[in-house]
C-alpha cells in the first residue's frame, strides 16, 4: 500500500511539474512580463555633491576657479508616458507611435537628498511609481520584445503634486509655486582657485570679485522630454537605441535624470566648459550674492553675455591652469539669438532632462 501510494504521488508530481513547465513554456512563448516599470528620479552625484574644484579627472568641474554646491536641486515633473514604436523613423527621434502606458504625475522633488534605490551611476535615487501594465490599451502586460518610446515633461508644481524628499512647509516650494518655476537651485559658489587662474597678473576686475556667491535659481520653461536614448541598451552610432526594453527577469528601470551642469554651460552646446565668473560679476556690481540677498537669475536679465558687460565694462577670461588669457569674458551662443545672459541660461536649461544617466532626448534636449 506504500509503495503504490508512492508511486501515485510521484505520478501526480510528475503530472504537476509538467503542467508547471507547459505553463512556464506558455508565458516565454506569449513574450510578455507581470513586472512593472519603476520610475526614479535622480539629479546624480553632482546634483547631490555638487562640483568641486580642482575636480576628479573624470568629473565636470568649473575651469574659472569655483567650487558650487547645491542645498536645493528641486524639480517639478509631470506625468510619465510610454508610447510604440520609437524607432518609427530612424532619422527623426520625435516620430513614435501611440501613447500605451502612463504614470500619473505631478511630483516636486528635491534632487539633493537622493534616496534608497541605487542609481544608475551609484547614487542614491529616489522613486516615483510603477507602471504596473499597458494601462492605456487594455491593461495588456508588457511585451519584452518589443520596445517603447518614454517620455516626460517638467512642471511647475501645484498642491495637487506628490512631495519626495521635500518638507510639507518648503519655502522654497512655496516660492516655486508663487514665481512659476519648473526648476530651482538654492546653492553657494566658492571661489577655490589660486595663482594659476590669473590671465593677467593682479586684473582688478578678477581681484574685486567675491569669493562667496550664494545664489537661487529659479526657471519657468515647461519643456517635453520625447522618445528618450537609452543607455542600458549600449551604445549605437547616434548615442544609444531608443526606447524601453523590459528585461525577461529582474526589475526594469526608466531613471527620469535631471543634469545640474547644463545652465553654467560658457557655450550653446553639449558639455560644455563649467563657468562661474560672470554670475560673481553680477553679483558684485548688483550687490547680490549673500545667504540674506541671493543672486536670482533675473538679475541677470539685460545683461549682455557676448561679451558679458555690466554697467558698461567686463572682466577677462580665466581659465585656471590654463595659458594667460586677456580675452574679455564671453560666452558663446553657436549661431543662437539670444536676449541677454538669463535667455542663454534658461536656453541650456531645457536640455537637462535625459533617461539613465545620459540618455538624449528629442524635443527641447540637445
Amino acid at each position: 500500500m506504500i509503495r503504490i501510494r508512492t508511486s501515485l504521488f510521484a505520478a501526480s508530481s510528475l503530472v504537476l511539474a509538467s503542467l508547471a513547465s507547459v505553463a512556464c513554456s506558455s508565458d516565454s512563448a506569449s513574450n510578455t512580463t507581470s513586472a512593472p516599470l519603476i520610475i526614479t528620479a535622480s539629479g546624480e552625484a553632482l546634483g547631490q555633491e555638487g562640483f568641486d574644484f580642482p575636480g576628479a579627472a573624470d568629473e565636470p568641474s568649473f575651469g574659472d576657479g569655483w567650487a558650487v554646491k547645491f542645498e536645493h536641486f528641486y524639480a517639478g515633473i509631470a506625468d510619465v508616458t510610454l508610447s510604440r514604436d520609437p524607432d518609427k523613423n530612424p532619422k527623426d527621434q520625435s516620430v513614435y507611435g501611440a501613447d500605451v502606458a502612463k504614470l500619473a504625475g505631478p511630483w516636486i522633488v528635491d534632487l539633493t537628498p537622493g534616496g534608497p534605490v541605487k542609481g544608475k551611476s551609484g547614487e542614491g535615487t529616489v522613486e516615483l511609481g510603477r507602471i504596473p501594465n499597458l494601462n492605456l490599451a487594455g491593461n495588456s502586460a508588457f511585451s519584452t520584445t518589443e520596445k517603447y518610446a518614454l517620455g516626460y515633461s517638467f512642471a511647475i508644481p501645484t498642491d495637487a503634486a506628490t512631495k519626495v524628499s521635500v518638507g510639507a512647509n518648503d519655502a522654497n516650494v512655496a516660492e516655486m509655486k508663487a514665481k512659476k518655476y519648473a526648476i530651482l537651485y538654492v546653492g553657494t559658489a566658492t571661489f577655490k582657485g589660486d595663482s594659476s587662474c590669473a590671465p593677467v597678473a593682479d586684473d582688478p576686475g578678477l581681484k574685486g570679485l567675491p569669493k562667496v556667491v550664494h545664489f537661487k535659481f529659479g526657471f519657468t520653461a515647461t519643456p517635453h522630454f520625447e522618445n528618450c536614448q537609452n543607455p542600458d541598451l549600449g551604445e549605437a552610432e547616434d548615442g544609444s537605441p531608443r526606447g524601453i526594453q523590459f528585461k525577461e527577469s529582474g526589475d526594469t528601470v526608466a531613471q527620469l535624470t535631471i543634469h545640474g551642469d547644463h545652465p553654467f554651460w560658457n557655450a550653446n552646446k553639449e558639455d560644455a566648459p563649467l563657468a562661474f565668473d560672470a554670475l560673481a560679476y553680477a553679483a558684485l556690481v548688483k550687490g547680490k550674492g549673500t545667504a540674506e540677498n541671493p543672486l536670482l537669475l533675473e538679475d541677470l536679465a539685460g545683461v549682455p553675455f557676448a561679451p558679458v558687460r555690466l554697467n558698461g565694462k567686463g572682466i577677462p577670461t580665466r581659465v585656471c591652469g590654463g595659458a594667460p588669457n586677456a580675452s574679455e569674458l564671453s560666452y558663446d551662443p553657436n549661431g543662437g539669438t539670444f536676449a541677454d545672459l538669463k535667455a542663454f541660461m534658461e536656453h541650456l536649461q531645457e536640455s537637462q532632462g535625459h533617461l539613465n544617466a545620459d540618455g538624449l532626448c528629442a524635443g527641447h534636449s540637445h
